[in-house]
């Protein structure tokens, strides 16, 4: 691309819950202009969402100068795609299978390109740090990605065939990681918890099928990491130790009581618990660490699913990334003394209040665009 190349290119994270934030990028990767497509506006079929995008996309051009536009656009997905152009999304059903990729094409009538929004994060993260990197982004669930030192995402998960075997630890460590139940409860009952009290938690969240909680392969003996070592993990971690410990009533008014019933709202106010010391979140926190300390030595040492190098930096997103100071010292105590060299840190991104998905799908959509 010439130095003088008066070209732009779109990031576009696709989320499944507030909406789809749009931004416009330079070829330094410095954010513009953004806006939003808000979740009510997708109309659950891939055209309609399509043609959304794409006037967002057409307005915010309006801002750049003349003779400038859009050349290329990248999208963060909540899913996998798949090498022969359709994605797996499970989160938003009427694009699994989908080849929405081309539609965008058609649309935009520029290169498009799509990719985990996890594996999005990860991207960022290098873009700024230059190295070998582990990101883990902590939302609703626990995602991951392994970046090389030259900025490419190793075992990105194309063309899974929904076997959770099949899974790289580094790239779906949420999903494809197991905690034994019989750990966790001795865990949870070690912190003056009921691991029943943390299966009826979870049970009135999801109907599980036969109400049974099953980890990766629906093995019976695990739960999945991720519904401990997430956003929403540690908030049925919250209402597990809430039973016995309700200490927290009395620092909570009755908006922030009927807050903490949703997962997706309840963060914040967890937090301020957890700064004023309340015993629920504390316990909580102490929980959450060990999970993750758990979950991270197999990460880097379970086979060939889990040869990721010890050593290099962890770089964390998401919301519980806010929570960092609550868990992150035990967590990395933890660590240490299993012998694990990698340590945790703050994603850049999330310390300045940015979007990581967002900014790596710029990143997808220059390097696609630069073939």
């Amino acid at each position: 691309m010439k130095e003088n190349f008066n070209g732009y290119a779109a990031g576009i994270d696709i989320g499944a819950g507030s909406g789809a934030k749009i931004g416009i990028f330079n070829k330094e990767g410095e954010l513009l202009f953004e806006g939003i497509l808000p979740v009510e506006r997708y109309g659950n079929a891939p055209e309609v969402m399509a043609d959304g995008l794409a006037e967002v996309i057409k307005n915010l051009s309006k801002e750049l100068k003349k003779n400038a536009r859009v050349v290329t656009a990248g999208i963060a997905m909540p899913g996998f795609s798949c090498s022969d152009g359709t994605i797996r999304c499970v989160n938003l059903p009427f694009l699994n299978g989908v080849h929405f990729v081309e539609i965008m094409k058609q649309r935009l009538r520029i290169p498009v390109a799509a990719f985990n929004d996890a594996d999005a994060g990860g991207m960022a993260e290098w873009s700024k740090a230059k190295t070998e990197l582990l990101y883990w982004v902590f939302g609703g669930g626990w995602g991951g990605s392994w970046i090389s030192r030259d900025g490419k995402v190793n075992y990105p998960a194309v063309d899974w065939n929904g076997d959770d075997e099949t899974l790289h630890f580094s790239n779906e460590p949420g999903s494809a990681i197991p905690l034994r139940k019989e750990w966790l409860a001795k865990k949870i009952e070690g912190e003056g918890g009921s691991y029943n009290d943390f299966e009826k938690v979870c049970l009135k969240e999801w109907k599980w099928r036969g109400n049974n909680i099953t980890g990766p392969s629906n093995r019976d003996d695990c739960v999945r990491a991720e519904l401990v070592v997430s956003g929403n993990g540690r908030w049925r971690l919250f209402h597990t130790f809430a039973v016995k410990f309700n200490d927290y009533i009395k620092h909570v008014s009755e908006e922030e009581k009927k807050d903490l019933l949703s997962p997706s709202v309840a963060g914040k106010i967890l937090d301020k618990l957890a700064e004023i010391g309340v015993e629920a979140i504390k316990r909580a926190d102490k929980v959450f660490a060990m999970a993750l300390a758990e979950a991270a030595e197999m990460h880097f040492r379970g086979g060939a699913r889990g040869n990721c190098p010890d050593g290099i930096p962890i770089y964390v997103g998401g919301k519980p990334s806010k929570a960092f100071k609550f868990f992150a010292p035990l967590t990395h105590e933890i660590m240490a003394q299993k012998g694990l060299k990698s340590r945790m840190q703050v994603s850049w991104f999330a310390l300045h209040g940015l979007n990581a998905n967002l900014f790596g799908a710029a990143v997808l959509a220059w390097r696609n665009f630069r073939g």
